[in-house]
């Protein structure tokens, strides 16, 4: 992960982290969700790889971007794999949360220039 560097820590899940990083070499924000692969004999779980399937099939403007997977190793030898996905201002939760009562549908093009597309 020597081409992102971490600017903060975005949330925690059961799978691993999620961190606010920024592409050394292009500047680009992105969101780090780290997965610590606990049992290397089962390999990469089956949640995590269904994940990354899905999301490599998707082409739509209304779900998060995956960038790439990158895997690697902790200093202390335990294998890690990173999803890299495009960064957004909030997540689904949180704009739901925000529109609580308001009944209305997600506009896209409001969303996209709230991100600053």
């Amino acid at each position: 992960m020597e081409n992102y560097e971490r600017t903060g820590v975005l949330g925690q899940g059961t799978y691993g982290k999620v961190y606010k990083a920024t592409h050394t070499e292009t500047g680009q924000v992105v969101a780090l969700k780290k997965t610590l692969l606990t049992n290397e004999e089962e390999g990469v779980p089956p949640t995590t790889l269904r994940e990354v399937s899905i999301l490599r099939a998707l082409d739509s403007p209304y779900v998060v971007k995956l960038e790439e997977v990158v895997h690697q190793e902790e200093a202390d030898g335990k294998p890690l794999l990173y999803l890299v996905f495009e960064f957004l201002d909030h997540d689904l939760k949180q704009f739901q949360t925000a529109t609580v009562g308001k009944h209305r549908p997600i506009n896209y093009k409001l969303a996209k220039v709230r991100l600053g597309e």
